[in-house]
C-alpha cells in the first residue's frame, strides 16, 4: 500500500501494473533477506516506486546496502525506510572515499562500513581500517567491492599478528600487498619474507597501514643487501631485532651484513624469516670460533 498511495492513478489501472510494483517490492523483500530478486532489481526498479538517487554506478550499492538490513524485511518495509536507508550509504561511500586521513576529510566510523555491506569492520578495527582507506585514492575506494577487498587483506594482517602464538600461516600475496599500499613489496619472495615478519609481529606492530610499510622496508632492505645493492635504508640491530632475528647487535653488525650478501644474488637463502636467522647463526658462529681459536685444537 505504502508504494501504491506514491503512484498516480493513471499507474496503477491496470493488474499488470500492480502486479510490476509487488514483483519490485518483493525482488526488495527478497534482497533484504540474503536472497538475489528475480528478475534482477535495476535503478528504473526504484525510481518506479519513488525512491531517489538510484543510478546505474551505485545500484550494486543499493542492493549491499538492502541486504546488510535485518532478515525479516522490518528495515525496508516503507519507502521513507528504504529512502532514508540509501541516502545514509551513499553519504557513507562520499565518506570513504574522500577520506585522506587529514582533518580536511570526515573520518569512517564502524557504522558507514556496515551501510555499504562491507563485513569485518567493527569498533575495535576501524581505526587500524581507515588507514589503508586513507592511503588509497578516491576512486578506488568508490564501490562496495572495492572497500571490501582492502578490508579483507587488512584484516587478515591483524589476525596474524600474535607474536607467532598461532603458528598461523599468513599466505597475501604480492598483489594483496600493493592492494593495500604496501608499494615496496614487488616480488612474491618479498611478500614471503613480509609475511613471516607479520606473523612474529605484535597487532601494536602492524595497526596502521605505515607500521606495515615500515616493515616492508626492511624486508626490502635485505633483498637489497643479498643483492649487493645499496639500500634505501640501512639496517641496523634493531631492525634485526623489530624482524624477530636474534643475536645481532652493534658489534656484528658489519659481519652480519657481509653473510647476507654473501648469499645468491636473488635473495633465495633469505626469503623467509627460518632462513635469514640460519644464515646470520652460521655465521656468527663461524665468526665466533674464528675469534677464540688458540691454535690449541682443531675443532
Amino acid at each position: 500500500a505504502n508504494v501504491i498511495d506514491g503512484q498516480v492513478a493513471g499507474d496503477v489501472d491496470l493488474r499488470s501494473e500492480i502486479d510490476a510494483l509487488a514483483t519490485i517490492v518483493a525482488g526488495i523483500m527478497t534482497t533484504a533477506n540474503g536472497g538475489t530478486a528475480s528478475p534482477t532489481l535495476t535503478a528504473a526498479d526504484f525510481t518506479k516506486i519513488g525512491i531517489t538517487g538510484v543510478i546505474g554506478d551505485n545500484l550494486t550499492l543499493t542492493l549491499a546496502a538492502i541486504t546488510q538490513t535485518a532478515n525479516d524485511g522490518t528495515a525496508v518495509d516503507t519507502l521513507a525506510e528504504i529512502q532514508a536507508l540509501l541516502d545514509y550509504a551513499f553519504n557513507a561511500l562520499e565518506i570513504i572515499s574522500l577520506y585522506d586521513g587529514t582533518v580536511a576529510t570526515s573520518t569512517p566510523v564502524t557504522a558507514d562500513y556496515t551501510s555499504l555491506g562491507v563485513t569485518g569492520v567493527n569498533d575495535a578495527n576501524v581505526a587500524a581500517i581507515n588507514t589503508v582507506i586513507a592511503y588509497a585514492s578516491q576512486f578506488d575506494t568508490d564501490t562496495t567491492a572495492e572497500v571490501q577487498a582492502r578490508v579483507d587483506v587488512y584484516n587478515q594482517i591483524l589476525a596474524s599478528a600474535d607474536n607467532g602464538a598461532t603458528g598461523a600461516d599468513l599466505a597475501l600475496t604480492k598483489s594483496n600487498f600493493q592492494l593495500i599500499g604496501v608499494t615496496s613489496i614487488d616480488s612474491e619472495a618479498k611478500a614471503g619474507l613480509l609475511n613471516d615478519l607479520i606473523e612474529q609481529a605484535s597487532l601494536a606492530e602492524v595497526d596502521t597501514l605505515n607500521k606495515v610499510r615500515g616493515l616492508a622496508v626492511l624486508v626490502a632492505s635485505v633483498f637489497d643487501v643479498a643483492a649487493g645493492t645499496t639500500p634505501s635504508h640501512a639496517l641496523t640491530a634493531t631492525d634485526f631485532a623489530v624482524m624477530g632475528i636474534t643475536g645481532v647487535d652493534a658489534g656484528n653488525l658489519a659481519l652480519v651484513l657481509a653473510a647476507i650478501a654473501a648469499t645468491a644474488n636473488d635473495a633465495s637463502a633469505v626469503d623467509t624469516l627460518a632462513e635469514l636467522q640460519q644464515v646470520i647463526t652460521t655465521a656468527l658462529a663461524a665468526f665466533a670460533t674464528i675469534e677464540n681459536y688458540d691454535g690449541t685444537n682443531t675443532e
